[in-house]
C-alpha cells in the first residue's frame, strides 16, 4: 500500500518537473493526521520555485485526479505536509 501511494507521488512530482524524485513517507505524531504524512513539498518547493504550502496544494490537486480507491482523505496541514488516510478496507 505505501509503495503506492509512494509511486502515485513520484509520479505528480514528475509531472511538476522535479527529476528523480525520493519521496518518504512516515506515519504521523498524531492519529488524527491519517496514516501517513509526506514532507516533498518542503523538499523540493525551492527547487521549483514554490511557496511549500502552494506546492503541496499542487500536489494534492493532482494526486486526487489519479482516484486511488485505497485513500480516504489526502490533504495539506501546517507549512506544506500532506496528509494521507486512507480507508478501512485497506487495513
Amino acid at each position: 500500500m505505501k509503495d503506492i501511494l509512494v509511486e502515485a507521488i513520484k509520479e505528480v512530482l514528475v509531472e511538476l518537473g522535479v527529476e528523480n524524485p525520493k519521496v518518504e513517507l512516515s506515519y504521523p505524531e498524531k492519529l488524527s493526521f491519517g496514516e501517513f504524512t509526506c514532507n516533498s513539498s518542503m523538499m523540493y518547493a525551492k527547487t521549483l520555485s514554490k511557496n511549500p504550502q502552494d506546492l503541496a496544494s499542487e500536489i494534492v490537486s493532482m494526486f486526487k485526479e489519479k482516484n486511488i480507491p485505497m485513500v480516504a482523505q489526502i490533504e495539506v496541514a501546517g507549512p506544506g505536509f500532506i496528509n494521507i488516510s486512507v480507508t478501512r478496507e485497506y487495513y
